[in-house]
């Protein structure tokens, strides 16, 4: 594992942490220290061995910092039955001076320490000071057995010892380390009394499977999994008349066993506390059984102060109780207790952006004979008998019968958590003060009804970025949004989620994380601008052939940048095309989708379109021609990274017509050829008078007097050799959506090849920097995927005169506003037009694609809005309709 080191949040843990001891956690580890390389991997007690350097350390005294090569393992496998001894000779690694020592790896992976030797942990911290780990990871280390009671002597068996991994008489440091696969031992058995009398009792099980401190625990940018507790021993039998059986031990308690404890971007997962040990048989007549041992508290942690930031307690398993010894004439014993607290046990509590998911607090022991089962752990996320606090928690899944996510005092604080989906009984023991923006999904933690939710709405624990595990919020969940942005960061003061990422990162949820911000950019607009031509000399001359892919680069052509690009929008123009046929347009270097962005019927055609798509390899796009054709392309734009902006964002509007000039007003009047005309679009048609760098039309051209072209243009510009829409012959009807800068006065200019009747439909527009900044109007360039084809299941064409109403968003719809689409009508019945507009509101004076003949086969872009993520279509003749998406606009906060 790369070890990744970030000095920056060593850096803010140190402030949050403070100092153990006058030990301040920074990326230098234990202050004032002397460093020595520990070369030798072997465990044979010579100089240069792990081992040998700490008995020189043990001589010398004072703080120390031991370099470890991370290339092999140092296996600890030295005499391993001569560790009782506390003297270093063999079995674990003993720390005898009462200083700070460090053991750091050299490399970017972690050192390894590996335990080989049964019955031995592998660190053992004497004598008050603490123990660092920084890069390193022990696994296998366990503690041995209690003895078995003694028939001729004490008949309790003996308790295991504590720290599976590590155990310190003072305290323990972690940072970018890691504990997995280390156990301590069960309590021992009790002996059975071989004379009449009650059996010994069982011993108690080792405690913290990873680590067992006397002081403080701090453990940052780690992993602790894997690793268990011992059982409890069984009591032993009685015998005698009246005399009962021993009682079961308690099992170990907790993975991380402490003074206080404090995590920081660090996961305790899967770790597993031992099982209450078994109460004896009452043998003699009349002689009851004994009680069943306890389960381990605390799954994960135990500490009386505990200090959850940035962390995932998940999947941790505390104690179940031991099974009451039968009686013999008499009830038999009682079950154990279910050990509680499958996650936390603490009585002062802090937990700030922090996941605590599917623990699970241990069951009761069934009672023997006659007696009472064990009552089950409560508080399956947390078991808290102090003042503690959460904000910005998600505490979910986690199991008890009793308080499934938070066994706490009455009153409580929970400030924009998630609490919910617990399992066996209710989420929480007392009414807490759950407060503005928290979410839980039933009464028991006293919530106000606005805060309660049936559903939440998460995704499952999994890898969201950052350094743990979290649970997103669904886009669509009720989760979404929920907390105002504008207090989001005044929450506790705290300005960040458990991924690191600011909040809002888009939108501000409450619970660990925010959903984060899409791959959103900003559209840059250019004055439209000739990239290629192949019918022109260049890198990209020449006709493309049938079959044949043609790669451009657009970085560092027309104004495009070279780096920073997300997508580029430009017009691509077939002409002189073979016959029948399609261009589809890719990222250089990715496969070849399975959609077109422009498409031909016959031979020698010209068909424009707008084409917005991901720049590939070496800042290029393929152009791969079905049929064959000649190839143009007008760049009027490009992409680039934004989370949030306040120029480049595209405002959706309700189509509307911006003018005609087949109808009477400013603009009435046919374009003659060769002729310019600007026209006001600022203050029009749903646009600003201000804060406007650009719109986005769909432009028509009408009853043209003969073939030639149409260029859209800013107003204080002269006409650049580019074009938007072409016209195929006298009395020609043709469309294309064009995003067309705007001048300083507020004008777009249009200038026509030849005469024709010009009307635009506007359907958004771009923001300038005066506009606010939001995340409204940004773009998320998606991979081309059909949405709809009405050609599916053998289906007839749409009748004249239909509206169809279509899913758009893929359940998106809560973060889309409008969708970039292909729009492709086929098989047309005859000339017509089609045009979309959000589900449920009235069908406008607008049209997206025009189809000039029967049977023709036509592709227009196209910025479809949509309502609750469905767009309704209206055709005027017959046809078939399909649509490709490549990409969607965000909307508003509100949307």
């Amino acid at each position: 594992m790369n070890r990744n080191r970030k000095t920056s949040l060593i850096t803010g843990a140190a402030v949050a942490l403070g100092a153990l001891g006058g030990v301040t956690v920074s990326e230098g580890g234990a202050s004032a220290a002397t460093q020595v390389n520990v070369p030798n991997h072997a465990d044979d007690g010579s100089a240069t061995s792990l081992r040998g350097v700490i008995d020189a350390v043990n001589a010398a005294g004072g703080d120390w910092t031991l370099l470890l090569d991370p290339s092999l393992p140092y296996v600890i496998n030295r005499d391993c039955q001569d560790g009782d001894a506390d003297d270093n000779h063999g079995g674990d690694i003993d720390i005898l001076t009462g200083g700070d020592v460090e053991l750091r790896s050299t490399g970017s992976e972690r050192a390894l320490i590996w335990v080989v030797c049964q019955g031995e942990r592998a660190l053992d911290k004497h004598n008050g000071g603490s123990v660092w780990l920084d890069g390193v990871r022990i696994t296998g280390g366990n503690t041995a057995d209690g003895a078995t009671g003694d028939q001729a002597g004490d008949l309790d068996g003996g308790d295991a010892e504590h720290g599976g991994a590590i155990r310190a008489d003072g305290s323990v440091v972690l940072v970018d380390s890691e504990l997995d696969g280390n156990r301590t031992g069960a309590g021992g058995s009790g002996a059975p009394n071989i004379v009449p009398g009650p059996g010994g009792h069982g011993g108690v099980g080792g405690s913290g499977g990873a680590i067992f401190a006397t002081q403080d625990v701090v453990v940052y940018r780690s992993q602790i999994h894997g690793n268990e507790t011992g059982n409890g021993g069984r009591g032993g039998n009685g015998s005698g008349a009246g005399n009962s059986g021993g009682n079961g031990g308690r099992s170990g308690e907790s993975t991380i066993r402490a003074a206080s404890i404090t995590l920081v971007d660090t996961e305790v997962t899967d770790n597993v506390l031992g099982t209450g040990g078994s109460g004896g048989a009452g043998l003699g007549a009349g002689a009851p059984g004994g009680d069943g041992g306890a389960g381990g508290r605390g799954g994960a942690l135990y500490a009386s102060n505990v200090d959850l930031q940035y962390s995932t307690i998940a999947r941790n398993h505390s104690g179940d109780g031991g099974q009451g010894g039968n009686g013999n004439g008499a009830d038999g014993g009682n079950g154990g207790l279910g050990g509680s607290a499958g996650g936390v046990k603490g009585s002062t509590v802090t937990v700030k952006n922090a996941t605590i998911h599917a623990n699970v607090a241990g069951s009761g022991g069934a009672g023997g004979n006659g007696a009472t089962d064990g009552s089950d752990g409560q508080g399956g996320g947390f078991f808290l008998d102090g003042a503690s606090s959460f904000v910005f928690a998600t505490v979910t899944a986690n199991e008890s019968a009793s308080a499934s996510n938070v066994a706490a005092p009455a009153g409580t604080p929970v400030d924009a958590s998630v609490i919910g989906e617990g399992v066996g009984g209710p989420n929480c023991s007392n009414a807490f003060d759950v407060g503005l923006y928290s979410v839980v999904d039933d009464g028991s933690c006293g919530a106000a009804a606005d805060s309660v939710e049936p559903a939440l709405g998460l995704g499952a624990l999994t890898d969201n970025g950052g350094l743990t595990g979290t649970r997103l919020p669904l886009l669509d969940g009720p989760l979404h949004a929920r907390i105002p942005d504008d207090v989001c960061t005044g929450i506790a003061g705290i300005d960040d989620d458990q991924r690191r990422e600011a909040r809002p990162s888009w939108r501000c949820e409450p619970g660990a994380v925010d959903i984060p911000t899409p791959a959103a950019s900003k559209f840059v607009p250019l004055a439209p601008t000739r990239v290629f031509d192949t019918r022109e000399p260049g890198p990209a001359t020449g006709f493309v052939g049938a079959g044949e892919t043609r790669t451009v680069t657009f970085a560092g052509q027309a104004g495009i940048p070279t780096d920073g690009v997300v997508a580029v929008a430009f017009n691509l123009t077939v002409t002189q095309s073979n016959g029948p046929g399609y261009v589809t347009v890719a990222p250089s270097g990715d496969a070849r989708p399975d959609t077109s962005n422009v498409n031909t019927i016959r031979a020698g055609q010209t068909a424009p379109n707008l084409v917005v798509v991901p720049l590939g390899d070496a800042g290029a796009l393929d152009f791969f021609s079905s049929s064959g054709a000649h190839l143009i392309g007008d760049v009027v734009g490009y992409f680039e990274q934004a989370s949030v902006s306040d120029d480049g964002r595209m405002v959706m509007l309700d189509p509307a017509r911006l003018f005609d000039t087949r109808e009477a007003g400013p603009y009435q009047g046919k374009f003659a050829a060769g002729e310019t005309r600007s026209i006001d679009v600022t203050g029009m048609a749903g646009i600003p008078s201000e804060g406007v760098s650009a719109i986005v039309m769909n432009v028509t051209a009408t009853e043209a007097d003969a073939a030639g072209y149409v260029t859209a243009f800013p107003g204080d510009q002269s006409a650049p050799l580019a074009s938007n829409l072409n016209l195929e012959r006298a009395g020609d009807t043709t469309s294309n959506l064009a995003i067309v800068p705007v001048a300083d006065d507020g004008t777009v200019s249009f200038f026509t090849l030849q005469g024709a009747h010009l009307l635009a439909d506007v359907m958004a527009y771009v923001t300038d920097d005066a506009a606010p900044v939001a995340t409204e109007g940004l773009f998320v360039p998606t991979a081309p995927s059909r949405v709809f084809d009405t050609r599916d299941d053998d289906a007839a064409p749409l009748a004249p005169g239909a509206t169809i109403t279509e899913e758009m968003t893929a359940g998106i719809a809560d973060l889309s506003t409008a969708v970039w689409i292909n729009l492709t009508g086929t098989e047309a019945a005859g000339p017509g037009y089609v045009t979309g507009w959000r589900a449920g509101g009235p069908q406008p004076l607008a049209s997206n694609l025009n189809l000039t003949e029967a049977g023709v086969t036509r592709a227009n872009a196209a910025l479809m809005p949509h309502a609750n993520g469905e767009t309704s279509f209206f055709t005027l003749e017959g046809v078939h309709l399909l649509a490709d998406s490549f990409g969607h606009v965000l909307g508003s906060a509100a949307s």
